[in-house]
């Protein structure tokens, strides 16, 4: 029985979780409903889709994603069902499939029809997205449910891959974690060697000692290192970066390379 994994924006403080799960429930009573996270910044749809691409690939294969931060609940942004060789994930589209999309992780993408549910028009993740992912934890296949739409008409956020020139790094932040910890949209496997070729980098006048983890940064100075979530992070030793640094997640910054 495929798993459902969810991550959403709704916070835990109201009914909207529970009655998310309590939907999928009484479609599918045995299902195994998983929560990646429901605390996405509201609203924040970058969030949102690293929080997707960093994750999906720790759970099972035959998992159906339901990711719902979605400002544009209501309107005419579709609903899409899309799937690689493994996985479903179901999301507004409003470019929370973004970071999947630009590494060709989507083979196939469906649009759904919301006239065929009765559904609110502010709550589409209990009334439409509930439903749809206990379909598919039964059985149902996305083209059953869906029409198919070219991969490359889905709504991409714009502007979020980093930039080179003139020896700096124009770079997004895609995450600040519970330390502190700012994530940058600076994969490692594709930075690694470029950054290791510079002895010296800089985040304004601030220099950057580029370690291998928190601990190798000297005490009171800024770290870049390979975070566990395939991206450079900006970090402290035992200290928040964001209480030194003030950065928001989308923020786009800056680096020197210097030689």
């Amino acid at each position: 029985m495929k798993p459902i994994v969810l991550l959403t924006d709704f916070g835990l403080e109201d009914m909207y979780v529970g009655q998310l799960k309590g939907v999928i429930s009484h479609y599918n009573p045995q299902i195994k409903v998983i929560d990646l996270t429901h605390h996405i910044q509201p609203f924040n749809i970058l969030q949102g889709a690293y929080f997707l691409w960093s994750s999906y690939n720790y759970f099972p294969e035959d998992s159906i994603f339901v990711c719902v931060v979605d400002p544009g609940v209501g309107t005419k942004r579709r609903i899409l069902i899309a799937k690689n060789k493994t996985r479903l994930f179901l999301a507004p589209d409003n470019g929370l499939l973004t970071m999947l999309a630009h590494e060709h992780l989507l083979d196939k993408v469906y649009t759904v029809s919301h006239e065929d549910f009765l559904a609110s028009s502010t709550f589409h993740g209990r009334d439409i997205f509930a439903p749809l992912a206990a379909r598919l934890s039964l059985g149902k296949e996305a083209h059953d449910l869906g029409k198919e739409i070219n991969p490359d008409s889905i709504y991409m956020l714009p502007n979020i891959q980093p930039e080179y020139k003139e020896q700096k790094i124009t770079t997004t932040v895609l995450h600040i974690d519970h330390f502190g910890n700012i994530v940058l949209n600076l994969p490692i496997t594709s930075w690694e060697t470029t950054l290791e070729q510079h002895s010296r980098l800089f985040f304004n006048e601030l220099q950057l000692h580029l370690v291998s983890t928190y601990g190798h940064i000297p005490t009171n100075e800024l770290g870049l290192i390979p975070g566990s979530q395939k991206m450079y992070e900006l970090a402290l030793n035992q200290a928040s970066a964001q209480k030194r640094l003030n950065l928001s997640i989308g923020q786009k910054i800056s680096l020197t390379l210097q030689k």
